[in-house]
Order: structure tokens, then C-alpha cells, then sequence
């Protein structure tokens, strides 16, 4: 919470509900559409292939991010 105390910060105060907004609307999203996406796999593709199926995905999404956030913080040591 601390990082969306700050996007609010260095906004205009007018416009820190579309802050937030914004922040619910893409955590909702980021929670939604791999429940949903998980509830497709397991209809069309069974519990079991849809668990590792899910599973992979997640890991290939967590190294991304873990790469991303690798390359940023060299970035910003760098200067």
C-alpha cells in the first residue's frame, strides 16, 4: 500500500479517486482473469492438465517479472 499512498501523492489531489480507481479496477482484473481462466482449463481440460498447465504459466509470468524488475534495478543503480 505503501507505492499507491505514493502514486496518489505525486498526483493532484483532484484526481487521487482515479488513482485508486485505477488501481482497484487493475487489481480486480489481475485477480479475475486467471480465476476465470482457470475455471476454462479445468472445464475443457481436466483438473490434472489444467494444474500444471496453470502452474507453468504462473512460473513463466514470475520469472518475467523477476526479470523485469532484475533489468529495472540495474537500471536505476546505474543511474
Amino acid at each position: 500500500m505503501q507505492r499507491v499512498s505514493t502514486a496518489v501523492a505525486l498526483h493532484a489531489r483532484g484526481s487521487s479517486g482515479a488513482v485508486l480507481a485505477a488501481f482497484f479496477t487493475l487489481t480486480y482484473v489481475g485477480l479475475g482473469v486467471p480465476a476465470i481462466a482457470a475455471g476454462l482449463l479445468v472445464t475443457y481440460q481436466g483438473l490434472s492438465t489444467a494444474v500444471v498447465e496453470f502452474s507453468l504459466v504462473a512460473a513463466v509470468t514470475c520469472l518475467i517479472a523477476l526479470a523485469l524488475n532484475m533489468i529495472r534495478r540495474s537500471n536505476d543503480a546505474t543511474g
